[in-house]
């Protein structure tokens, strides 16, 4: 069935009905998105932030991944200090958009009954 979809149109009524030539929804340029190549940035935690982005953007990466606690922790993401200073932030993001590097996604993963807070990603009391 998703098959189906994918290659037809729907009608009024819903039921699939098989597309032609040109006009199949895989011929168009819309219909093909690129997926950015990333990394995930603790395999740079020895690289300060600028440091990263310019061996990242030497590589022709597209694409990061963020830590911003617990296991991958804050190397390249100082969270408190982005979340408090919005021109800090600002500068933070501009040194990606400078470098045409999509931040991907942030994450934080550790353990969560870990005796230590700073291993569960929970902030310290």
């Amino acid at each position: 069935m998703a098959a189906a979809v994918t290659t037809a149109s729907l009608t009024a009524e819903g039921a699939a009905q098989p597309l032609s030539g040109a006009g199949r929804a895989a011929d168009t340029p819309k219909a093909r998105k690129k997926i950015p190549i990333g990394v995930f940035d603790p395999v740079y935690e020895k690289l300060s932030l600028d440091e990263m982005l310019d061996k990242v953007s030497a590589l022709g990466l597209e694409a990061m991944e963020i830590g911003t606690g617990g296991y991958p922790g804050t190397n390249h993401c100082p969270v408190a200090d982005l979340l408090a200073d919005s021109g800090k932030a600002k500068a933070w993001k501009k040194k990606f958009e400078d470098r045409n590097i999509r931040v991907a996604t942030f994450s934080c993963h550790g353990n969560p009954v870990h005796p230590d807070a700073k291993q569960t990603c929970r902030p310290e009391p």
